[in-house]
């Protein structure tokens, strides 16, 4: 199944106020599902003589298995799959006896893909339709009635954009706060915000912002608050971010 991408806009430098925005690609928001060891599990009990019930327990005591491997600092080789590994983080010390294994701070695990999971552009493949190719399609917004698949393709402040990634949006009472996409009325909207930067950010409705005016293309927020922090707006059934303000 193609992935679904959109265009959004990225100041090139996320410092500087006058710097130009360019044009990027992601995933479109709420397009991308997480399968979990049971979905996974009874998708291999269709094609194969195992369970679900013994697929689960098998990846489960595999898991349980990689875990003691890489406590003992050794690695785990998954043909076709990767190598899994441990690396940690000691600051330097200017005495050795200051060194001990209390400074070590930080134990990460890192995973190296295998050669054969590497995965490609189909775009861009030299052999199309390969086994390892991604197929990305773009979808732009749609013209006239705003049919389509719901997307938040962009966001404005005062009619000034606001590029995703480009930091915390701040309201005050009396902005107007835009967001474009498409089928925007076929989904509920909150964004997720505090009212003061000590205070507790949570997910609330965009008419907790202000007044709300909804179309299929555009929602319109005249705020009344006196001040919120935006972090980001998500989907209200799913949770699924759809627009990330922080960087």
């Amino acid at each position: 199944m193609p992935v679904k991408v959109q265009h959004y806009l990225l100041k090139e430098d996320l410092k500087d106020p006058s710097s130009k925005p360019l044009y990027h690609l992601r995933q479109v928001p709420g397009t991308s599902q997480i399968q979990d060891i049971s979905d996974i599990a009874k998708t291999i009990e269709k094609t194969g003589a195992l369970s679900a019930e013994d697929v689960e327990h098998t990846m489960k005591a595999f898991i349980y298995e990689l875990k003691k491997t890489l406590l003992r600092g050794d690695k785990v080789k998954v043909d076709g799959l990767g190598i899994f590994s441990t690396t940690f983080h000691s600051p330097g010390k200017e005495a050795e006896k200051d060194s001990t294994v209390k400074t070590i701070n930080r134990v990460n695990i890192r995973f190296r893909v295998d050669n054969s999971m590497r995965l490609v552009n189909d775009s861009t493949a030299t052999t199309r339709g390969g086994e390892n190719n991604v197929v990305y399609v773009l979808q732009e917004p749609s013209s006239g009635g705003g049919g389509g698949t719901f997307a938040v393709t962009g966001v404005s402040l005062n009619d000034t954009p606001v590029p995703a990634g480009s930091g915390e949006l701040n309201l005050t009472a009396g902005d107007t706060l835009k967001i474009q996409g498409t089928a925007l009325s076929e989904a509920v909207i909150k964004a997720n915000f505090a009212t003061t930067p000590t205070g507790s950010y949570t997910d609330r409705n965009l008419s907790d912002l202000g007044t709300v005016s909804i179309a299929p293309t555009l929602i319109t927020i005249q705020v009344t608050i006196a001040a919120a922090l935006v972090t980001k707006l998500l989907k209200a059934d799913t949770g699924a971010t759809v627009y990330e303000f922080g960087e």
